[in-house]
């Protein structure tokens, strides 16, 4: 630190011009130093992700260089793996979603191996973190990136590589997150970024052509268009409301009746409401909405009932009916045993039924249901199992248009292959079925399938320790396509939709009176009793009033509670301490029946033995009792 040279000031002495001179000097130098040490220079953090050090990683000519460069974008890479929060479901006080994706999508601009690791954590990390508000800058800018960046390689390389698909998976995700977003209604104030948008998913239309061998690829483009439509004709409403009249622009998103139905059902399914089977059927009564609404929000609606079916049979029973009722109503007549030709659902559903078949597979806990997501349900008596994967190769290969469905399924019998536990029956069961349907398969664009998605999952880079070298207490390891957003996206609806339930019910507990011990009347005369039979009628346990519900807005407000909902908790109460009256009234009545049948056999066992000391009397001329020994006075 310099040393500070304050100046000397003389008020009752006289100086010499040469002194004052030599002062003055002094002090400048001083202040100049001190200036100088003042000045601070901001420096950069270390670790930050920059485009200068990507355009250093990408122009390497020494060997030296490069490996230095390798090693310091791992420990950039593992750094925003931990502040994207992948083992943690991007949740923690140590996540900054935003700055992470934006880092990560800085690191897949570099060459080799970096960017692969940085494409497969923003896939894991787009497919489980929770949907907020502050992510919509950040979604926006992967949106634009993603566009470009697809867009080049479309256009610039004739055969599809795997950073394509999935850079196209990533702009799924992405433009997923920005629909949920759009029904939400949280968009307004964008304007300018979806205008920006626009330019991009025009360029990405005249792409589109380049896909049209591959159906998982197309549906990914055309959701992203859709979706991008959708975004930029909003922004152009909202900001013409200056001009015109805003009556016409400030109504909310319509869900339709097919997704609507779908979240009810999930929703009575996850709360395990009673009122399931009726949901079921009034889905059944809107499946021609699957046809005639748009796509798009019915593939969203096979999401959020396929996230049902992994803990429900009777939700995964009608995902597979809804299939097939459509197929039987809409198809052909059946030829030779086969399935029915391709019903009238668009390609786009079928697509998105095959993908949730196979995440029923994977990520179910229960045997039963993955084994009639794979083989199907008996929808008819004297008809085959219908509605799961291996039913679905089994269509009419005349027909056009069918191999889109055949590529689904192939595709999903890969990644249930691949997914499933090693050794388990259903993984077994994939493989078989996968090898005899691809050695009878005339169309080489069904086998184009199983090697696009083996090269799929064979490059992705899973973000975590491997399970032989984690702890009991380390996080499950995150499966490359096992994403949490349709879970993420069933919470988020039915928290902006449907009602909240009731709080949980801090009632008075009614112990239970204890019954006093009955015990056998032993006569006075110590003959003993016959056993008698021990029986009770069984109590009915309390009814219990589940009020738990997970919110996926993380909000430290608790939720309002409205007039309906307080007066629905009130009469929950009274119905309760009702139970509670009728279950005393039939336990004192169990306890009297049971003393009146102790009494009762008491008196029939009292009458027989007098009866037998009377005859004993009669007979012997003896009042002792039977196997009674004689005083030792009566014997002497």
């Amino acid at each position: 630190m310099p040393i500070r040279k304050i100046l000397r000031v003389h008020s009752f002495a006289l100086l010499s011009q040469t002194h004052q001179d030599i002062q003055q000097c002094t002090s400048r130098t001083g202040i100049s130093e001190i200036s100088s040490a003042r000045c601070f220079h901001a420096t950069r953090n270390p670790f930050e992700v920059t485009e200068e050090f990507v355009e250093h990683f990408n122009h390497n000519e020494s060997s030296q260089q490069q490996e230095r460069h390798v090693e310091y974008a791992n420990q950039l890479l593992r750094g925003i793996k931990r502040r994207a929060g992948l083992n943690s479901l991007g949740e923690g006080k140590h996540v900054e979603l935003p700055l992470a994706w934006r880092e990560l999508v800085l690191l897949s601009l570099c060459n080799g191996q970096t960017q692969n690791a940085a494409l497969d954590a923003l896939l894991v990390s787009l497919g489980q973190a929770p949907l907020q508000a502050d992510q919509i800058p950040v979604l926006f800018y992967l949106a634009e990136s993603v566009l470009s960046s697809v867009s080049s390689d479309a256009s610039s390389k004739p055969n599809l590589y795997v950073r394509e698909m999935k850079l196209l998976k990533l702009g799924y995700l992405v433009f997923l997150r920005l629909f949920v977003f759009r029904v939400s209604e949280e968009l307004r104030g964008f304007e300018s970024s979806a205008a920006h948008l626009q330019v991009s998913l025009d360029a990405l239309s005249h792409c589109e052509s380049c896909y049209h061998q591959f159906p998982d690829i197309l549906f990914t483009v055309h959701f992203m268009l859709r979706v991008g439509q959708m975004i930029c004709e909003s922004a152009r409403q909202s900001s013409d409301t200056e001009q015109r009249d805003a009556r016409a622009v400030g109504q909310g998103y319509e869900l339709t009746p097919i997704l609507w139905r779908c979240l009810l059902c999930w929703y009575a399914a996850q709360h395990g409401s009673p009122q399931l089977p009726q949901e079921l059927q009034q889905l059944f009564l809107h499946r021609d909405h699957m046809l005639q609404g748009s796509w798009v929000d019915g593939s969203l609606g096979l999401w959020v009932l396929g996230e049902a079916a992994q803990r429900s049979m009777s939700c995964l029973e009608a995902l597979l009916a809804l299939h097939a009722m459509q197929t039987e109503e809409c198809g052909t007549t059946e030829n030779r045993g086969t399935m029915p030709a391709r019903g009238g659902w668009p390609w786009q559903l079928e697509q998105a039924y095959c993908s949730v078949l196979a995440d029923v597979c994977l990520q179910s806990q229960s045997a039963e249901i993955q084994k009639a997501a794979l083989v199907g349900r008996v929808c008819s008596p004297g008809h085959r199992q219908c509605g799961g994967l291996l039913s679905l190769l089994r269509t009419v290969e005349a027909e056009e248009g069918n191999w889109r469905l055949r590529y689904g399924a192939v595709q999903a019998l890969v990644r249930v292959w691949r997914g499933a536990e090693a050794g388990g029956g259903l993984r077994d069961a994939a493989w078989m079925a996968l090898q005899q349907h691809l050695s009878h398969e005339h169309d080489q664009r069904v086998h184009t399938a199983r090697t696009l998605t083996e090269a799929l999952l064979g490059t992705f880079d899973t973000p975590v320790q491997p399970e032989s070298m984690r702890s009991p207490s380390s996080p499950p390891p995150v499966q490359a396509y096992a994403p949490l957003i349709p879970n993420r996206l069933a919470h988020f609806l039915s928290a902006l939709y449907l009602p909240p339930l009731p709080p949980p019910l801090h009632t008075r507990t009614h112990s239970r009176p204890k019954k006093p011990l009955l015990r056998e009347p032993k006569p006075s005369d110590g003959q003993p009793l016959s056993n008698r039979s021990q029986w009770r009628t069984p109590v009915p346990a309390t009814p219990r009033v589940d009020s738990g519900r997970q919110i996926p807005r993380s909000s430290p407000k608790p939720a309002h509670v409205d007039f309906v909902t307080r007066t629905e908790t009130d009469l929950l109460k009274i119905i309760e301490d009702q139970w509670q009256k009728e279950l005393q009234i039939k336990m004192a009545a169990e306890e009297e029946t049971e003393k009146e049948e102790v009494f009762r056999r008491q008196k029939e066992e009292e009458e027989r033995f007098n009866c037998i000391m009377r005859r004993r009397k009669e007979k012997l001329n003896k009042d002792t009792k039977p196997y009674e020994l004689l005083s030792l006075n009566t014997t002497s």
